[in-house]
């Protein structure tokens, strides 16, 4: 399997071994340059008992006994609990967990800002107050959901031509997003 293959995504009939010397000729190349790679799985509280051993296998991978690829799951309070048992202990020294809290009400508002500024930094669009209040409470503080709410208020801000993202759009958002405002 060629460098060439991999890059031209020519790689779907190739056996797992195959893809991992691939995966390993790539982690040495970038580590002769000064560079290395970091997997990061987010979610990771959903990933199955198949791909973390998938996961226990490329963290394997080194070079002079030093990983080549550091592993971080992030989840959920609920991933570190799966990794009480004996099974996923192996995992422990080879892959890092991050907890991920929720956001407090001031997180909440400032990855608001920060991702609006970001989006579009010379017209950002408003949140009223009430809005961050209204999308702090029906998110809980999860960023994914977050960014749910204020996608879809957006788009239903953009749509009234409101300059102003209001409780009551963030409220209409959340009920096509599926969520009870």
């Amino acid at each position: 399997v060629s460098t060439e293959a991999a890059a031209a995504g020519r790689l779907g009939d190739q056996s797992m071994y195959r893809l991992l010397g691939v995966l390993h000729d790539f982690l040495l190349a970038l580590l002769s340059v000064g560079a290395g790679a970091v997997l990061v799985v987010d979610e990771a509280q959903h990933i199955s008992d198949e791909l973390l051993e998938q996961l226990r296998v490329l963290s394997n991978l080194e070079a002079d006994d030093a990983a080549l690829l550091p592993i971080v799951l992030a989840g959920r309070p609920d991933l570190l609990e799966r990794f009480g048992d004996d099974e996923s202990r192996a995992l422990d020294p080879r892959i890092s967990c991050v907890e991920l809290l929720p956001l407090t009400r001031a997180d909440v508002e400032a990855y608001i800002t920060h991702r609006l500024t970001e989006a579009q930094p010379r017209t950002t669009p408003m949140f009223h107050r009430r809005a961050i209040d209204t999308i702090y409470e029906i998110s809980a503080g999860s960023p994914r959901v977050v960014n749910q709410l204020c996608g879809r208020a957006l788009a239903i801000g953009a749509e009234q031509q409101s300059a102003i993202v209001s409780a009551g759009i963030v409220d209409q958002a959340a009920v096509l997003v599926g969520l009870s405002p």
